[in-house]
């Protein structure tokens, strides 16, 4: 079995591609289908490195539901951001219920302190317009778009978008166009009453974060992890190109959005963060070529490529079956599995039917069980959930949504 890959240049770090397939050989004669663990490891970004120029918006829901500490933590939140900002990045402050107003339209962070005065007078009023402040947020970022820069949109919500635009379908879809054309969405969802289901759609339609913040107090820390994974962004616009077997198939089994050829869209390479995902090969026998490429944007437009191949030598059929499997990739099999049971959990609770939600989870357990160091927290998790169903339906399908974002992304952090 021969992995190839290409080196990392410290000077100009790049991600580092591995493919590691169940099994270290294929069947000579007959078929064989097998799952195989692609890895992308992104290279921290060095301290010396400066970070790149930020373009935002940040867009806060003042309904009525934002009383008392949400809307005050938010305000927080936002002037720590504002502050932690330097004189040549770009900010702008949104406020929406059931109107929308530009408390301060884009501009550079030069006087934070008129920034920070004029957010201060925002006090909670009327119902939740979610779609039009996130679009009057976007067009803020994307009258100044520029390649050299980050361009993003904060959206924070704490309950149900019910006035103008709620379908998730079309929100999602009108921030996938924006995405592909430079401006990410990140989402917050602040306690137990916000419609988890809209935020998770924008935050992956938008190449950006989703976060569910149970207490306000944890605001001003989210805001933070926010500002710093922007800060360590390598690149954007990421693609994944897969090659199949000649005569074989090979797809991607983690629900990622596709684009016209079969390419994936991968979220932004963080510095630091180590991304997996699950392929499953189908090759019709003999010996066995199978490659993947990635490219990325970095800031100020070029486009860099990363590939990696495998070759898998072709085996009698015994042999083949003698192999021993690899557990990193019975893991991630696991894993994907327990995946797919949070999403029919979440799902099932949706409808009201505790019962499938909670087998969905129970049955999972002992397919995660052999895993146990080689997944750190999945099955605390899992156990954690299923004892969370009985005190608070809404609160584990939060807790759900959250592990279904990171999971499905790829994200072997928190």
């Amino acid at each position: 079995m021969k992995n190839k890959k290409k080196a990392v240049s410290q000077a100009n770090p790049r991600p580092e591609l591995e493919l590691l397939p169940l099994k270290p050989g294929v069947r000579a004669t007959g078929p064989t289908r097998m799952p195989m663990l692609l890895r992308v490891k992104i290279p921290p970004v060095q301290a010396e490195v400066e970070r790149p120029p930020l373009n935002l918006a940040f867009v806060l829901d003042r309904s009525g539901s934002m009383a008392g500490d949400k809307l005050k933590f938010a305000k927080k939140a936002v002037a720590y951001a504002v502050e932690n900002l330097r004189p040549h990045d770009r900010v702008a402050v949104v406020i929406y219920d059931h109107q929308v107003e530009v408390v301060v339209p884009s501009t550079l962070a030069e006087n934070k302190e008129e920034i920070l005065r004029r957010l201060r007078p925002v006090r909670p009023r009327g119902s939740t317009n979610l779609h039009a402040g996130w679009l009057e947020g976007s067009t803020q970022v994307a009258a100044h778009l520029d390649a050299k820069r980050l361009n993003r949109v904060i959206v924070l919500s704490d309950g149900l978008a019910n006035t103008g635009e709620t379908n998730p379908n079309v929100i999602a879809e009108q921030v996938r166009g924006l995405s592909q054309r430079g401006v990410s969405t990140s989402t917050l969802g602040v306690g137990l009453d916000y419609n988890e289901d809209l935020m998770m759609a924008m935050a992956e339609a938008g190449q950006g974060n989703y976060y569910f913040i149970e207490s306000p107090d944890d605001l001003p820390g989210i805001f933070a992890q926010e500002l710093s994974g922007l800060a360590t962004t390598l690149g954007t616009g990421v693609r994944l190109w897969l090659t199949p077997p000649h005569g074989g198939e090979i797809r991607l089994l983690h629900d990622l959005a596709r684009e016209d050829g079969g390419v994936y869209r991968l979220p932004p390479l963080v510095g630091g963060r180590t991304l997996e995902y699950l392929l499953e090969v189908e090759a019709p026998g003999g010996e066995t070529w199978v490659g993947v490429r990635l490219a990325w944007e970095s800031l100020g437009g070029g486009v860099h490529q990363e590939e990696a191949s495998l070759h898998l030598p072709a085996l009698e059929d015994e042999v083949y079956q003698g192999l021993d499997s690899l557990p990193e990739v019975e893991a991630a099999m696991a894993k994907l599995k327990a995946t797919w049971a949070r999403q029919q959990a979440m799902e099932a609770l949706y409808r009201g039917d505790f019962h499938t939600a909670r087998s969905s989870l129970s049955a999972t357990l002992p397919v995660l069980a052999p895993y146990q160091q080689l997944l750190e927290t999945e099955g605390e998790e899992l156990e954690a959930l299923l004892e969370e169903l009985d005190r608070s339906p809404a609160r584990a399908r939060k807790l759900l949504s959250s592990q279904v974002y990171r999971n499905r992304q790829g994200r072997k952090d928190s």
